[in-house]
């Protein structure tokens, strides 16, 4: 049994949401939520869009010595990402191939949560490292299919 994504996420109240994210299937409650929103659930894992706040709260989580929290949370729920930088000699340092530069014109704009189009792509920023002066570090984007952009903090 696997939970639905994209009919989860219809709902608009990000509390219902975290209800069905932090339901135990297996449980009284669990059961009970399946027999009451069964097209919020499948037999099968479902891909669809996950809420960024549940994808926070994995990172939270996470206890990793080498702080690669965001990949290591989107890599758990099964979610593709790119990362982009302006240091390339990062990319080829820790990635293994050198990925596309985000746009210079576009960087202010891209803080957590924020969706652009990139490359024809339609992504959401899931980590921002933009400092004081607009420069870009590094930034992470997932496909906007695959991520409900419904917090823009970390708080």
């Amino acid at each position: 049994m696997g939970k639905n994504w994209t009919e989860i996420c219809k709902f608009t109240d990000q509390h219902v949401r975290w209800a069905f994210a932090c339901l135990d299937l297996k449980s009284t409650d669990g059961k009970a939520f399946q027999a009451a929103f069964p097209q919020c659930f499948t037999k099968s894992d479902c891909t669809g869009e996950i809420p960024l706040s549940i994808i926070v709260k994995k990172m939270r989580t996470l206890n990793d010595p080498d702080d690669w929290l965001v990949e290591n949370a989107l890599k758990t729920l099964d979610v593709p990402f790119q990362i982009w930088s302006t240091s390339e000699q990062h990319f080829a340092d820790n990635y293994g191939e050198v990925e596309g530069l985000v746009p210079l014109a576009i960087v202010p704009t891209l803080t957590l949560g924020a969706t652009a189009v990139i490359g024809g792509a339609s992504v959401v920023v899931v980590e921002s490292d933009i400092d004081s002066d607009n420069i870009l570090g590094e930034i992470i984007m997932a496909p906007r299919e695959r991520v409900l952009p419904d917090v823009t903090s970390l708080e």
